[in-house]
């Protein structure tokens, strides 16, 4: 059986993590994985990078992360090994996403995500830290990968109502650029917004507290904030995560300007 495999060494800082997407993207595209199956690697590695960068050490020193892809026997499986605090995320309690929850902003959801999206999680406490191996399964040729990009974002304005365009990828390290454009534009007056992200490549929890945290902004504002043009691997993630119930989501950028221009209006 032949095994192809590729490893990266980081340091515990949020932009390290688009190495890693990187290293994601080359590797599969060599090996033509199918496209759904690397974005939604990319997710689970954002979410468990993320989560080890913020959380994992006590002190503010440079540590090192290290990340070793492998396709083996028809799974794409990715190990993170790193020398912080105990952490078992296969134990971890996950409570189910609620609207308060969400303008709370608490965290969580980016476990929820790696659960959804993995076919399997293992995880191991070993002398010098924690092993984390989560993989993929492999089960058509479906289209090979494309190499994503960093996040782009315009917008269009007609009085009150906002279109802003967001391509790219909305991973932890941009995810508040995002959000930062969102409160500028309610900040300037516009009290619906459509964002489509139809270009979009993949969305980590980060990019979806930003969608919360600015819809409920809208709201505040006598306003109201709709998603549009998910792709399908996307538009499951946010019914797997339970995020369907809370954020508003439309199939078009026409889909949801009706959605904005039927709501009621303070």
């Amino acid at each position: 059986m032949t095994v192809h495999s590729a490893k990266i060494t980081i340091i515990n800082r949020l932009p390290e993590i688009r190495c890693v997407a990187d290293m994601v993207d080359a590797f599969c595209a060599r090996h033509a994985v199918p496209q759904r199956l690397v974005h939604e690697m990319q997710v689970v590695l954002d979410e468990v990078l993320s989560n080890v960068i913020r959380h994992a050490f006590t002190d503010d020193a440079e540590h090192e992360i290290r990340v070793a892809l492998e396709l083996s026997g028809g799974d794409l499986l990715a190990v993170v090994e790193d020398d912080g605090i105990a952490f078992d995320p296969t134990r971890a309690r996950v409570d189910k996403l609620t609207a308060e929850r969400a303008r709370r902003g608490e965290g969580g959801l980016g476990i929820t995500f790696v659960r959804a999206l993995c076919d399997r999680i293992s995880y191991r406490r070993e002398a010098t830290g924690n092993s984390l191996c989560v993989a993929k399964r492999i089960q058509s040729a479906g289209s090979p990968a494309e190499r994503t990009s960093s996040l782009n974002m315009s917008d269009v304005r007609h009085g009150e109502t906002s279109v802003l365009s967001v391509s790219g990828r909305l991973d932890t390290a941009n995810a508040h650029a995002m959000k930062t454009r969102l409160e500028e534009l309610i900040g300037a007056g516009a009290r619906q917004l459509a964002v489509d992200l139809s270009l979009v490549t993949y969305i980590s929890s980060a990019g979806f507290w930003a969608l919360l945290f600015a819809a409920n902004l809208a709201e505040r504002a006598g306003g109201g904030l709709v998603v549009c043009g998910l792709r399908d691997d996307l538009a499951q993630l946010v019914e797997r995560a339970g995020l369907a119930q809370i954020l508003r989501v439309a199939a078009s950028r026409e889909a949801a300007l009706h959605a904005l221009h039927a709501s009621p209006k303070d």
